[in-house]
């Protein structure tokens, strides 16, 4: 499954210039044929992530999709564009680096620049919630986990988060064949049996015999070896990592507002309503852009 241009990011594959139309027709085309894919959703934490685990790493080279989840990562790319263009010896290419570094900062706040599309996995599964309605493809929800400021549960036992969010998808599109969902389960290896057990379940009652799609939302590298796991053992044609989109999607966190999103500015709305995310959200911004700084001296 390929699509627009695949880049690669400290040692990390994304595929930019891939739209959310471009990457619905990929999938609508895997849907036809036959075996899994998987898609990542690829933030600057997953790449940081990477950095230290080549395990990690690896999957997310070898996904079908590696999508841009995030502003850091399309400025990223605008930004090494910029300097692969650059030649000189060091002294020079650090001074031309702040200079790329500041027009694709300020380039955030302009309508004019022209970054790649980012495609959320808040956003990817709208599309297939919307495509499930339309098409009647089988879809389950698997995992989340909400937390207060200060990191604390929000929701625990019966009413977990994927029940919660499968019930509002089924209100906000109707026809969504969302068969099932469930938080109760563990992203342990230990405990994929059960889940496997619960997920044919669901399968066995709504008459499916292969899922079309499964969302995953035990955090970066968690989600994606569960995936990997399983996917063909369900069987389900699609499985996508989602992070932390059931949160939004049942409405218990808030989603940036589009103003916010436009200009770039998502992290620091994160950080403000999610403070308990200080130590991750860092990692995305100041440390990310400073690290595709260094390495673009080299």
């Amino acid at each position: 499954m390929a699509c627009g241009r695949r880049t690669n990011i400290l040692g990390v594959n994304v595929d930019m210039d891939c739209g959310i139309g471009a990457v619905m027709e990929k999938i609508e085309s895997d849907l036809l044929q036959n075996g899994s894919h998987y898609i990542c959703t690829t933030n600057p934490e997953f790449i940081m992530s990477a950095q230290k685990d080549p395990e990690f790493r690896e999957m997310i080279n070898n996904a079908d999709l590696s999508l841009p989840d995030g502003s850091g990562v399309v400025m990223a790319d605008y930004y090494l564009k910029k300097m692969s263009g650059i030649v000189g010896n060091s002294t020079y290419r650090f001074f031309a680096g702040l200079a790329a570094g500041l027009e694709t900062a300020l380039g955030s706040f302009s309508k004019t620049m022209k970054f790649a599309p980012k495609v959320t996995g808040v956003r990817l599964s709208e599309e297939i919630f919307k495509s499930s309605a339309a098409k009647r493809h089988s879809v389950f929800l698997l995992g989340g986990m909400v937390r207060d400021w200060k990191g604390e549960l929000l929701v625990s036992g019966s009413e977990d988060i994927a029940n919660i969010a499968a019930e509002k998808i089924r209100k906000d599109y109707p026809g969504v064949n969302v068969i099932g969902a469930s938080s109760g389960f563990s992203y342990k290896e230990e405990d994929d049996e059960r889940t496997l057990k619960y997920i044919k379940e669901c399968m066995t009652r709504t008459g499916v015999e292969v899922l079309d799609f499964i969302l995953v939302a035990y955090g970066h590298k968690k989600q994606e070896a569960w995936i990997l796991r399983n996917i063909s053992k369900i069987p389900c044609r699609i499985g996508v990592g989602v992070g932390g989109t059931f949160d939004y999607l049942s409405g218990v966190s808030r989603k940036p507002s589009d103003k916010i999103t436009q200009v770039n500015m998502e992290w620091l709305f994160r950080l403000c309503t999610q403070p308990w995310r200080f130590s991750r959200i860092v990692r995305a911004f100041p440390l990310f852009p400073l690290r595709v700084f260094f390495s673009s001296l080299k």
